[in-house]
């Protein structure tokens, strides 16, 4: 039998200098939310996936060698949604059909990423591939993440603030 998804990791890349690589303040967010993606990824299969902006690559780093993974820089990571965009829908779509496919055969998908898309995908992927509306901000801070339970059809924010 396939695996399928358990958890969908949406995560903000840790903050960036000027020259839009991590800062020393980004490594050690991307450190400290480590720590709460161990929650989720003991003993589990875990693919990740980055944005190729430098920022969102040098975090998943970060957290690939942390979890002995690999991470995978891709195109679809990277794009720019925002609220007013007339094809935001689309987009979102878009992202939703990549991450269940990138969730075959896997327990944990974490998409390393930019604040757009952790603050407009959870509620999309919620609503439309679970059926649950959800009311709570998914707005994640540098170095943060919601986490979806694809299962048990929830949805948390790590770090806890």
């Amino acid at each position: 039998k396939a695996k399928y998804m358990k958890y969908l990791i949406p995560v903000r890349h840790g903050a960036n200098n000027s020259d839009g690589d991590l800062s020393k303040e980004g490594v050690t967010q991307i450190e400290c939310l480590l720590d709460h993606l161990r929650t989720y990824t003991n003993g589990k299969s875990v693919r990740i996936l980055s944005s190729r902006i430098p920022r969102a690559k040098q975090s998943a780093g970060i957290i690939a060698s942390g979890l002995n993974a690999v991470s995978r820089p891709t195109t679809i990571l990277s794009e720019t949604l925002h609220s007013y965009d007339p094809n935001l829908q689309t987009k979102l779509e878009e992202l939703r059909i990549f991450a269940e496919e990138e969730g075959k055969n896997c327990d944990v998908l974490i998409l390393v990423t930019h604040q757009p898309q952790t603050k407009f995908f959870p509620r999309y992927y919620m609503r439309v591939a679970l059926g649950v509306g959800i009311t709570q901000s998914t707005d994640a801070d540098y170095g943060c993440a919601p986490v979806i339970d694809v299962e048990g059809r929830t949805i948390e924010m790590i770090p806890k603030k």
